[in-house]
């Protein structure tokens, strides 16, 4: 069962810079109803991803991703496109954006593709809101101390809903934040901005626990 605190804190959260997708639409880029599509997501895919060995935490919500998927470090073409990944079609997930193709993330693909059927990893953002960069709402920019700090907040309700698995850094900032709670976790570098070979070897060196 999906924690309810952990989505309260979710859907709760205001601030400016930040667009919170759990609980706002855009009446350009977005569907009717698209926050509750985007939580209707969250939780489908916070309930297949129960049982799992590790938290994958990245940076943040990002516009091709998280931001109209709902889940983090996902994109819509992955949960509701013809080619929609494995756990995905057991499901039913839905698109929220308004636009004619659903939107691809590059770091969702290389993640996605790097698990493979792997079920025993859970995906988080350290701010699980969208950062709007200057460029408006369809651009990304670098999370706040404020933002982060709001973040680790849900991190750790998260974490308290999930206390066995080993939580993994994923970039600088997902490692700073574990180490502020107190872990000194594992390091794999973002998938992005040249990342790719990095981090493809540093996910295939966890051991798996089950396919």
């Amino acid at each position: 069962m999906v924690d309810a605190g952990l989505i309260r804190m979710l859907v709760d959260h205001q601030s400016d810079g930040l667009f919170n997708q759990y609980r706002e639409s855009h009446p350009k880029h977005d569907v009717r109803d698209a926050a509750a599509i985007r939580l209707r997501n969250l939780r489908a895919f916070l309930a297949e991803f129960a049982d799992v060995r590790y938290i994958l935490l990245a940076e943040a919500a990002g516009y091709r991703g998280c931001r109209f998927s709902g889940i983090p470090m996902t994109s819509e073409t992955q949960i509701a496109g013809p080619d929609a990944l494995h756990w995905a079609r057991r499901t039913r997930y839905s698109r929220s954006s308004a636009r004619e193709k659903l939107w691809r993330e590059p770091s969702a693909t290389i993640l996605w593709t790097t698990l493979g059927e792997r079920m025993d990893c859970l995906i988080w953002n350290t701010v699980p809101w969208h950062p709007v960069g200057r460029r408006g709402p369809l651009s990304n920019r670098a999370p706040r101390r404020g933002e982060m700090l709001a973040g680790m907040r849900v991190l750790e309700r998260l974490l308290g809903c999930h206390p066995a698995p080993q939580p993994i850094a994923v970039g600088r900032v997902a490692e700073k934040a574990l180490k502020e709670l107190g872990f000194d976790p594992p390091y794999v570098r973002h998938p992005a901005h040249g990342g790719k070979p990095h981090f493809e070897a540093g996910i295939r060196s966890l051991p798996r626990c089950r396919p």
